[in-house]
């Protein structure tokens, strides 16, 4: 995500802009804490929480069977959704007397 893409500091748009960052990072992290979320975009574990808590309602953020060990109590790791956002395609052709189908599953 670059800072183009962002939209506005308007309040409105802030909240959305930390769902959709937390999203680009859990794409490319892979899994991460949410000490370690807080980390890379500044944001407080409080808010990374509640941002977490919408991201896996919406299905977009699952999180990951692995935990991270520290030395202490194991971290919960969150991770993308691979499945989230699929779009199928179906296309129908006709030739001659014949109906003939075919689909694909593309990630979005």
């Amino acid at each position: 995500m670059k800072e183009k893409d962002m939209k506005s500091n308007k309040p409105q748009h802030i909240r959305e802009n930390n769902l959709e960052y937390i999203e680009f990072l859990l794409k490319k992290y892979t899994k991460l804490s949410q000490k370690e979320l807080a980390q890379l975009n500044g944001l407080s574990i409080v808010t990374i929480k509640k941002v977490l808590e919408t991201l896996l309602e919406n299905g977009s953020v699952q999180e990951s069977d692995k935990r991270s060990i520290t030395g202490g109590r194991s971290a919960r790791l969150y991770e993308y959704n691979p499945r989230h956002k699929l779009l199928l395609v179906v296309q129908l052709i006709e030739t001659e007397e014949q109906m003939r189908g075919v689909y694909s599953i593309c990630d979005m």
